[in-house]
Order: C-alpha cells, then structure tokens, then sequence
C-alpha cells in the first residue's frame, strides 16, 4: 500500500506517522510512505507593492528541516519511505502529490482546533478530501497526560 503523510514538522504530524507506523505494522504487507511538505510561499508588501517574501531554495531548506524527524522515524519502521518538499496551497499540493504517486490513502494529524478557528483560518484536514481522489485518514493530537 502506498501511504502519503503530510508533515509539517509539528508534534501533531510526527504523532499522526507513529500511529499510522503502528497501524500498517498489524496490517501486514509491504507499505510504503510518501512524506510530504508543504511550505506556503510567504508574502509582503514593500514600497513597489507585493513581492514573495521567501525563494525557493529557502522554502526548499524549510522543508527538509521540517520532514528530518519524520523521515527518521519512517525509516526505522523498515516500510520504504520517500520525501517530498511542496510550494503552495497545502491541499491542493497534497491532493496532486497523492495523484502522481498514485497513492492508496493519504494521512494527516488534525490540530485539535475549534470551529470557530477553523472558520477564521480554515483548515487543511477539511479541505484535502476535496483534493485526493484516495481515502483521507484523519489523526487526532495525541492526549495529554
């Protein structure tokens, strides 16, 4: 089965890998995990109007950075693992990564965020189905204590 897990590098992400890790090892079979990182493109407006506040190679740096946990953990589950790095909207980078790799689910840690949160700033976990044209497993945070 070919598995991507969107990581952003936070505790909620490498939490959704373990239990995911822990899930494909009781299914039995070859498995293999697709890291993916998104980086949006950052922007500012300056005196000649707006420009993108970060290039390529940075973001490109960024996610590496964010993906060397993940990728740690990924491969010592022993499952064949490969990283990607993304530039854009996050859904719709996750939708088409899954499409070319032609995944056979893709994964992600949910922030645990409120609606009304959700609402201002959106969300990625509620917008990637939309994107991917294979199931979507959704990963709680991990609770505390």
């Amino acid at each position: 089965m070919k598995i991507v897990v969107a990581i952003d590098g936070s505790n909620t992400s490498l939490h959704a890998l373990d239990a995911l890790i822990a899930m494909a090892e009781g299914w039995g079979g070859n498995h293999e995990l697709a890291l993916v990182n998104v980086q949006q493109p950052i922007v500012h407006a300056d005196a000649f109007g707006i420009t993108a506040g970060m290039d390529g190679p940075l973001l490109m740096q960024l996610g590496d950075r964010d993906l060397e946990e993940a990728l740690k953990r990924a491969e010592a589950s022993g499952f064949a693992t490969t990283k990607r790095v993304e530039v854009g909207p996050a859904a719709h980078c996750i939708g088409d990564y899954a499409t070319e790799v032609n995944a056979d689910m893709v994964v992600l840690g949910t922030k645990g965020r409120s609606n009304l949160a959700n609402v201002l700033v959106g969300s990625v976990a509620h917008r990637i189905p939309q994107h991917c044209h294979c199931p979507v497993l959704l990963i709680p945070p991990a609770k505390e204590g």
